[in-house]
């Protein structure tokens, strides 16, 4: 046998030329990997076992020989040592660590309110500062903690002569559990409220219409999120509009987006209409044309 090891990308490889140990006419090598920690880094050993067939007992002969190729996994950075029988290799994993500095955000999109099964996302963009070079994040936002008020900016190249347009960061986190959800924000707080299907009320339909497309002119990260922005109005007294903005399909296959309102409660007395706009993300959209339609107001994607 023959072992080599290399590393592609952060995963470990390990190249195996293996053989059954009598002469075969064919087989089917299996691979088993188990990793511990040593003193001095991480061990991974390998275990070979062969299903072969037409086997020679007294042939003078091994075969057939195979090179199998083993995955061990995202490597953690230092010493990797691969064990296979009698056999060892050994890696130096000591990838470029990167290096960010932090940015205030400038603007922030994303749902005020949401049913259970649909996913909180957001956009975050970062205009107002920025390097030459350099890839946004936004690893301040969880589940657990909404935080769309910072961009951090990463392996930028202080020495190029350049200054990046912008930054843009979109994330999505899932479904959120019942309940409000404070959200940190460019210059303050918001709530996002999640609230169980059939627990809302109707309102009249959307309006307006428009929709927000990624920007090609900025920095991206993450998944290219359209963005609908709906428009309508809510007949409230003593509350503020509460709109759930809900998508289907229609009869010709078009995007349908519907409203309703996720207030329960309202003082008893006259209300008046209150105008509102409600940002709803467009997720996984594919390549290609798509019509979106909320109430008698149509618009057309085309998503490159």
């Amino acid at each position: 046998m023959e072992l080599r090891c290399e590393v592609r990308g952060d995963v470990g490889h390990a190249l195996l030329s293996t053989a059954p140990s009598a002469c075969c006419g064919s087989g089917t090598p299996r691979t088993d990997v188990t990793s511990f920690g040593t003193s001095t880094g991480t061990s991974h050993s390998i275990e070979i076992s062969w299903t072969a067939c037409d086997c020679c007992d007294t042939c003078r002969c091994v075969g057939p020989i195979e090179e199998v190729d083993v995955s061990l996994g995202v490597l953690a950075p230092g010493f990797h040592t691969v064990t296979a029988g009698s056999l060892s290799c050994a890696i130096e994993h000591f990838p470029p660590m990167p290096t960010c500095r932090p940015g205030a955000a400038d603007d922030a999109r994303f749902s005020r309110y949401l049913y259970s099964d649909q996913s909180f996302a957001a956009t975050v963009r970062a205009t107002t500062f920025g390097g030459c070079g350099c890839q946004p994040r936004l690893s301040s936002a969880t589940p657990a903690s909404l935080d769309l008020a910072s961009v951090s900016l990463c392996d930028c190249c202080d020495v190029c002569d350049c200054i990046d347009g912008g930054y843009e960061v979109s994330i999505d986190l899932g479904a959120l559990p019942l309940g409000d959800h404070t959200v940190v924000i460019p210059h303050g707080v918001a709530t996002t409220t999640v609230v169980a299907r059939g627990t809302t009320r109707p309102i009249d339909p959307p309006t307006s219409l428009r929709i927000v497309p990624p920007d090609a002119s900025v920095v991206s990260a993450g998944p290219p999120i359209w963005w609908a922005v709906v428009g309508g109005a809510e007949t409230v007294c003593c509350v503020e509009p509460a709109p759930v903005v809900d998508r289907g399909i229609g009869p010709a296959g078009e995007i349908v987006l519907s409203v309703a309102s996720a207030n329960t409660t309202d003082c008893e007395c006259v209300g008046a209409p209150v105008a509102f706009e409600a940002w709803f993300p467009l997720l996984d959209l594919t390549p290609g044309e798509h019509v979106v339609r909320a109430g008698d107001v149509v618009y057309a994607v085309r998503v490159l």
